[in-house]
């Protein structure tokens, strides 16, 4: 994963996540909400650029974010590979990490990547 985004990994990453989302029901522990831009999913998430550790990434702050068809697992943040693709990791109650690629697809479907 990369340690750092410049501007463009920045609107790579974001266009991702707002076309994984897009008029999905983003369902929290503080109730469902329906977001249609980058905006109002960020404004739901809280989402807080990090980029110290293993990876830079846009972790989830403001809500737990369970993933629906998966709905033990939720939304922990969202890095960006060296392939250019944008994934999500998930967790469990146990913190134990899922890491799902979400370029290209919709929400409910996901590749799984193997760790």
């Amino acid at each position: 994963m990369l340690t750092e985004w410049n501007e463009s990994q920045f609107k790579t990453v974001k266009k991702a996540i707002a076309k994984y989302f897009f008029r999905e029901c983003l369902y929290t522990h503080k109730g469902n909400f329906y977001k249609f831009n980058y905006a109002g999913i960020d404004e739901v998430l809280g989402l807080a650029y990090t980029s110290s550790g293993i990876d830079a990434c846009l972790s989830v702050c403001n809500v737990e974010l369970y993933h629906k068809p998966l709905e033990h697992l939720h939304f922990e943040r969202f890095v960006m590979g060296e392939d250019g693709k944008v994934y999500a990791y998930l967790q469990d109650n146990e913190e134990r990490e899922v890491l799902v690629q979400i370029t290209n697809y919709k929400y409910g479907q996901f590749n799984m990547v193997p760790q």
